[in-house]
């Protein structure tokens, strides 16, 4: 049985689709509903977003950057002014540090994203270094 009902054909170097005449819609339907829904479902299945306000944040003489979250007790760290940590360079570490900083200042809300993070809830994240590193640190209006 070929899928959805059509076969390829190898030419000369060249393949081509032989499509029938109907191809049943509802069968149609259904594989095009599968393909756009699996993407999404694996993207964010392990995802984690965490939204608030930085309440405060530090750089500690080892150029760690650390905030406290209003969505969690305690300090996170999210990357390192100096090295790659986890991933997240040391230039990437400056554009965050100042976005960090704006929202400080402004009271504004950020999003930090996390992928495969090692706990389910914002409030129950890792602390200092042993956080995961963000996917991105986002300033929200």
């Amino acid at each position: 049985m070929q899928p959805l009902g059509y076969q390829v054909s190898f030419h000369s170097s060249v393949s081509l689709l032989n499509f029938p005449e109907k191809i049943p819609m509802k069968k149609l339907t259904t594989f095009a509903s599968i393909l756009m829904l699996l993407p999404w479902q694996s993207a964010s299945a392990n995802s984690l977003f965490c939204r608030g306000t930085v309440e405060q944040m530090y750089v500690t003489d080892s150029s760690q950057v650390l905030i406290e979250g209003s969505w969690h007790t305690s300090w996170t760290m999210i990357c390192d002014l100096d090295s790659t940590w986890n991933g997240i360079t040391a230039e990437l570490c400056k554009t965050w540090f100042a976005m960090a900083l704006t929202a400080y200042q402004a009271n504004s809300e950020v999003m930090v994203k996390y992928t495969n993070p090692p706990s389910a809830d914002c409030a129950t994240l890792p602390t200092d270094g042993a956080a995961p590193a963000p996917v991105y640190f986002m300033l929200r209006s």
